[in-house]
């Protein structure tokens, strides 16, 4: 029998939307976004959710990257986040970062601009020009979200409840024998 946890859900805002299953058997309820914010001192885009939680003292959930998430450049600055819902009731967030920087999106960008001028024949140097420009524009932009690939509305990421157990450390001079023994990463073959 699948063992249920109550959670409670605090809507922060009027638009949050309650977390949903997509598929029965999931084991990862979907989060959606309810606003984003462009962290500039960390190149990061923030996702709000607009939801708080509470689990009993057994309980807490880890969040998530949805699978989907390979699609875009973003991955989750964590990886995977903890929240210890017992005593945290804050709200969910999901902060992504880009595998490249602004500053190097907006490089490759400018670039690709100034090759693609070039190609049609376009003055090297006013290409140069509309280059710099893009460049400029893209790291001076009043509102970086619109580079997000994530919309409000959109489905963020997922919770998955996790049980919790208590680490009682034992320290000891010796360790049992095991078939691995101290072979480090890649011991284990191919």
């Amino acid at each position: 029998m699948i063992e249920q946890v109550h959670v409670k859900l605090k809507k922060l805002v009027p638009e949050a939307t309650i977390p949903t299953y997509a598929h029965e058997g999931d084991i990862g309820m979907d989060i959606y976004v309810t606003s984003i914010e462009y962290n500039e001192e960390n190149d990061m885009f923030i996702y709000h959710t607009g939801l708080a939680l509470e689990t009993d003292n057994e309980h807490g959930i880890l969040l998530f990257p949805r699978s989907s998430n390979r699609n875009t450049e973003l991955y989750l600055a964590n990886h995977v986040g903890i929240a210890d819902t017992a005593i945290y009731r804050g709200e969910i967030v999901f902060s992504f970062k880009c595998r490249d920087s602004l500053k190097t999106l907006a490089s490759s960008m400018a670039s690709a601009l100034l090759i693609d001028e070039m190609a049609e024949g376009t003055d090297p140097k006013i290409a140069a020009i509309q280059a710099r420009e893009l460049f400029r524009s893209i790291l001076h932009e009043e509102d970086h979200t619109k580079r997000s690939p994530y919309k409000v509305g959109d489905r963020i990421g997922q919770m998955v409840p996790t049980k919790m157990a208590k680490i009682i450390i034992d320290v000891t001079d010796e360790l049992s024998e095991s078939d691995r023994g101290t072979g480090g990463h890649g011991s284990t073959g191919k």
